[in-house]
């Protein structure tokens, strides 16, 4: 059956005079809200491209004369992007290569030089070298002369650091003298002793007694 399009009072007419139709406004609503949805955004400045390309992609073989024009012009742009963006990637690449180089040089320089100052100026041996850069590894200190100081504070004292009062009239190397609280605190207890040394030292190191 053909379907027709009447005017209001046309149809208006045809009720009247029984003549027999079927309406199927509501039918076709969907329809025409669809098209006039479509006219609207083929017909937009800001959307009639996008809306060109969905039907392009769609429909490969219909011929779209905005889209087929632009298309080799589009692939061009799309290849000086890729290589402008290729570009700018290499260059990130190569300064942030250029920076970890310079870290690890100055790491280098920094273990370097530490090592000399332990030795040279400290007169510590291979060991004693390995055992501070332990102490800078496990603790996370990062400069040498502070882990030297950590280090040493744990260090039992060295002959020519006792006492001279322990050598005299009396060789009672082992008798505290009243005056002299941390010698007998080293005898009493030579672990609490040793914490108490490494409290006065990372307190030096706060007060700036000793440099960090």
């Amino acid at each position: 059956m053909p379907l027709i399009e009447v005017e209001d009072v046309v149809a208006t007419a045809l009720r009247d005079n029984q003549v027999k139709f079927t309406d199927r406004t509501a039918e076709i609503a969907p329809a025409a809200q669809a098209a006039a949805a479509w006219n609207k955004i083929l017909n937009g400045a800001d959307t009639r491209t996008d809306l060109l390309k969905l039907f392009k992609k769609a429909f490969p073989d219909v011929p779209v004369p905005e889209i087929d024009a632009a298309t080799p012009r589009d692939e061009q742009i799309a290849a000086i992007r890729k290589e402008l963006d290729d570009y700018k990637a290499e260059v990130a690449k190569e300064k942030e290569d250029a920076r970890q180089k310079g870290r690890e040089a100055d790491a280098l320089d920094t273990v370097s030089k530490g090592r000399s100052w332990l030795r040279r100026d400290k007169k510590l041996d291979d060991e004693s070298v390995k055992a501070v850069e332990d102490m800078m590894q496990e603790l996370g200190i990062p400069n040498y002369e502070v882990a030297y100081s950590h280090w040493h504070a744990q260090q039992p004292p060295a002959p020519d650091q006792l006492p001279a009062s322990t050598i005299g009239r009396s060789l009672d190397w082992f008798k505290a003298q009243e005056n002299q609280p941390d010698h007998a605190l080293m005898l009493k207890d030579p672990v609490a002793w040793r914490r108490q040394e490494i409290g006065k030292t990372l307190q030096a190191i706060r007060s700036g007694e000793i440099a960090a």
